[in-house]
């Protein structure tokens, strides 16, 4: 199943939708975002990613919440089919400082492609995009069956 895209519903859903478009490509269909608000405990200030990991669990996927990851952990996710929730700071890609969550969709001739659940579809230079994404640890939760 490809990775279908879901907008966010609120300013500070952004992890919980990125939750949402990776459990529907594995094939588990939540019907809105707001259905996992409880189960990850979102609250206006955000999800902590932990919390989205121990969701995922609920729903009987396997999920890890990681810290320090390199540029070459993306790539070789992507390649095995995974699409890693990258955990951002998205000073570097808007100049507005702000913890953020976006799925990576593919990386290519030195152009990030991700999905940003506040935009859709976006892109960035590679160099651009590892910035924002060091700045918030090089953090990632990764979701498999």
């Amino acid at each position: 199943m490809s990775l279908p895209v879901f907008l966010q519903e609120t300013e500070y859903s952004c992890t919980v939708a990125c939750l949402r478009m990776v459990m529907a490509h594995f094939g588990v269909m939540v019907a809105k975002e707001s259905d996992l608000y409880d189960c990850c405990q979102t609250s206006s200030i955000g999800t902590y990613a932990d919390d989205v990991v121990a969701c995922a669990r609920r729903y009987g996927l396997n999920a890890t919440h990681l810290r320090h990851c390199q540029a070459s952990d993306l790539q070789s996710w992507l390649s095995t089919g995974l699409y890693p929730i990258a955990l951002i700071n998205t000073y570097p890609l808007m100049a507005r400082w702000c913890m953020h969550a976006v799925i990576v969709s593919q990386i290519e001739n030195d152009v990030v492609q991700f999905i940003d659940p506040a935009r859709g579809q976006s892109q960035a230079t590679a160099v651009t995009f590892l910035q924002a994404w060091q700045m918030n640890a090089s953090r990632a939760i990764i979701v498999t069956l």
